[in-house]
């Protein structure tokens, strides 16, 4: 049986709140830029891509391995279908 103690607990709360933001900004960073490559977006749908993105960065935990399955998927209809 494994007990955490109270200053564990609060340790391990601190490394996951760190990692949490860590993540969200090298996810931010790396989808920004993709975003500012692409230069045929009118205003409208960069608004909408700002919106996307924050979102996406706010909801990392959820939004990347859904995006990594779909990367997977439709980048190769035959091999993307199962992981072995």
């Amino acid at each position: 049986m494994c007990i955490i103690d109270a200053g564990s607990y609060q340790e391990l709360s601190l490394i996951l709140t760190v990692l949490y933001f860590a993540t969200a900004i090298q996810c931010f960073s790396s989808w920004f830029k993709r975003f500012r490559q692409d230069t045929s977006l009118s205003d409208s749908e960069k608004r909408l891509c700002w919106q996307v993105l924050a979102v996406a960065t706010i909801f990392w935990p959820i939004v990347l391995p859904i995006a990594s399955l779909e990367k997977r998927i439709f980048a190769s209809p035959a091999e993307g279908l199962f992981w072995w």
